[in-house]
């Protein structure tokens, strides 16, 4: 038969882990924030430069350097969670990107935007709070 102490123990273990469990869950949802906040701006930014290039704007060349301020402000702490392959990949296109934009080159620019808002949306997805995730 447990003695009185033992109890309070496995009582003690039991609501150490439920703390723990609430803090993962509530970590991860303000990480999934974080990372949708981070994919709607840069995507807004993209659509954003795409009808800039639609019209041949040479603004398009200012809002592609803003792009590229913005991934590396919000990538900052997107790499402490994400993988790091992932993260990379959207910025070779982010610099990629720019170079298109810069040279006049819109075709491809446009292309590269296409790509990189995917390759956004892989990042969001694969991040968020689902059973297919866990599984």
């Amino acid at each position: 038969m447990p003695e009185e102490g033992e109890e309070m123990s496995g009582f003690k273990q039991i609501i150490s882990i439920i703390i723990i469990v609430i803090i993962i869950i509530t970590l991860d949802f303000i990480l999934e924030g974080y990372t949708k906040h981070a994919v709607n701006t840069m995507t807004d930014t993209l659509k954003e430069i795409d009808e800039l290039i639609a019209k041949e704007d040479n603004k398009s060349k200012d809002k592609s350097k803003e792009l590229v301020k913005k991934w590396d402000d919000l990538q900052q702490l997107l790499t402490c969670y994400i993988e790091h392959d992932e993260i990379e990949k959207v910025g070779d296109k982010v610099a990629l990107l720019e170079k298109q934009v810069k040279i006049e080159n819109y075709t491809d620019a446009r292309q590269s935007i296409t790509e990189t808002e995917f390759l956004l949306k892989h990042i969001e997805d694969k991040q968020s709070f689902s059973i297919e995730n866990f599984f």
